[in-house]
């Protein structure tokens, strides 16, 4: 039935916001008791987590689906977030975000943007268990964040949300050729000391 119901409020965000009202309206156009939403979520905090649980599964349902062509990394963040961004409508970003951003809400909103940012680059091959792990997250989460407030900013075509990604993927790119030289430097530094150069 939570299927059912989520399916309903996706059918519904275009003119509503979450809310008890939202929830009582999508169990009618299912035929259920109107209060019957309760049964199934502990509270609307509750279905706004499992709704985005359900677009992080669809996700990676179709992800998986995709033939394992793209080596590079940051093209297969790349689809990820464009497929992301076809299966939620901007309308739903919009009320999501908007609940978001209540003060009850921020712990909710921390934990569904880690789970998102981390199901994407579990699903591009990142298997690092060192600083980089959480390094990688944190820079994911804050291209997903701008890309949600570009969304929500103005309606977007394909096009211009793949022009907005390469943008931001690119930016990264330069963040993590300057940890590997800074890395590197390191290293020769190390060994500039180990062989007595000081």
């Amino acid at each position: 039935m939570k299927e059912q119901i989520i399916g309903a409020l996706r059918e519904l965000l275009d003119i509503h916001s979450f809310s008890e009202e939202l929830m009582i309206i999508a169990m009618q156009a299912l035929g259920e008791p109107a209060a019957d939403w309760q049964l199934y979520f502990v509270d609307l905090k509750d279905v706004v987590g499992q709704f985005l649980r359900h677009i992080d599964e669809e996700m990676l349902s179709q992800l998986k689906k995709l033939p394992n062509q793209e080596n590079s990394t940051s093209k297969k963040i790349k689809q990820a977030l464009m497929i992301r961004f076809t299966i939620l409508k901007r309308h739903e970003i919009k009320a999501i975000a908007k609940f978001l951003a209540r003060p009850e809400a921020t712990d909710l909103a921390i934990k569904s943007l880690y789970r998102t940012v981390d199901t994407i680059w579990y699903w591009a091959g990142d298997n690092a268990t060192d600083f980089n792990f959480y390094t990688k997250r944190l820079i994911l989460a804050s291209i997903y964040s701008a890309t949600i407030a570009y969304i929500i900013l103005k309606e977007r075509d394909q096009e211009a949300l793949s022009l907005f990604l390469d943008k931001e993927l690119k930016l990264v790119g330069k963040i993590n050729q300057a940890k590997n030289n800074l890395y590197e430097f390191k290293n020769g530094i190390k060994k500039f000391i180990d062989y007595g150069g000081c």
